[in-house]
């Protein structure tokens, strides 16, 4: 048994990453058992469907964002860890969402964390670097 804070987190997709919320659902649970003990800190991955206001908000984008539910998030002012795709299919990618992707990518906010990804194991690597920088 040991003492720890925990931090709730809501994985929120704004627009269409499935595959990505259940990797950071994973994610987060394996850094807890291997780091929460000794870091004295828990991301507790709340239900998709929660109303609990979070700690942390984790937005996997992709190729589309809902930009007004992104926003509505950002402007809690909680952590808000913006991980984007480097990768769009070409065959399945408007350019009109696009341009929202980038909108929002480019916001600057204090409480904002950006990043992007290629693929599965990096989208979980760069999960976890930025996890271990907050709240250190």
């Amino acid at each position: 048994m040991y003492t720890a804070t925990i931090h709730t987190v809501s994985i929120v997709s704004p627009g269409v990453t499935i595959e990505e919320e259940h990797i950071a659902r994973e994610t987060l649970n394996l850094w807890n058992a291997e780091n929460g003990a000794e870091k004295g800190k828990v991301f507790l991955p709340l239900p998709s469907d929660s109303a609990v206001e979070s700690d942390i908000y984790v937005l996997p984008i992709d190729n589309y964002v809902d930009n007004a539910k992104a926003k509505a998030i950002i402007t809690t002012n909680k952590p808000v860890i913006l991980l984007f795709s480097e990768y769009h299919d070409e065959e399945n990618t408007i350019t009109a969402e696009l341009k929202d992707v980038e909108a929002i990518k480019d916001t600057k906010a204090t409480n904002t964390i950006t990043a992007t990804y290629n693929g599965s194991r990096d989208f979980q690597q760069t999960l976890i670097a930025i996890i271990e920088q907050i709240h250190q």
